[in-house]
């Protein structure tokens, strides 16, 4: 196998992956969702995957994300983490998801950072509660139940 042939293959898998964490099969109709809006909801459900679920725990079945992993570095890696989260946000911002919505969103992100930073218990919480995946379903729910159809 030649170099170009593992990068490939690392490519391809990391496109597997990627694929797999932007699907869900309780989707909102993406049929109705503009290109823009379903690239942002692809973007953001595999953020959210990799900060919260993708790392499964043998024998309990159990998935984490790198989000406690991150957390075990005290200060800078929960603000990293905080700054990964903010993608979600950001990614909702441009949608026009309206600001109550974010405000809860960014008090989600910041409940996790703010409790991810107490040594120990903090990386306990950060493995339990998935705030990404909540803002997620926010900005689901939002694409699904909004009055206005999309222009492309």
């Amino acid at each position: 196998m030649s170099v170009d042939d593992s990068s490939t293959d690392v490519l391809g898998t990391l496109q597997d992956w990627f694929e797999e964490a932007a699907a869900r099969e309780d989707d909102p109709d993406l049929d109705a969702l503009s290109a823009r809006e379903r690239g942002a909801l692809k973007r953001s459900r595999a953020m959210a995957t990799l900060l919260d679920d993708a790392i499964p725990i043998p024998v309990i079945g159990y998935r984490v994300g790198i989000d406690p992993v991150l957390s075990i570095v005290p200060i800078s890696g929960d603000l990293a983490g905080a700054a990964l989260s903010m993608h979600i946000v950001a990614e909702a911002a441009r949608l026009g998801v309206p600001p109550k919505t974010l405000a809860l969103m960014i008090g989600d992100v910041a409940v996790d950072t703010v409790t991810g930073s107490v040594p120990v218990a903090g990386t306990l919480f950060d493995a339990v509660w998935k705030p990404n995946r909540r803002n997620v379903a926010r900005l689901e729910s939002y694409l699904e139940n909004r009055t206005d159809v999309p222009t492309e």
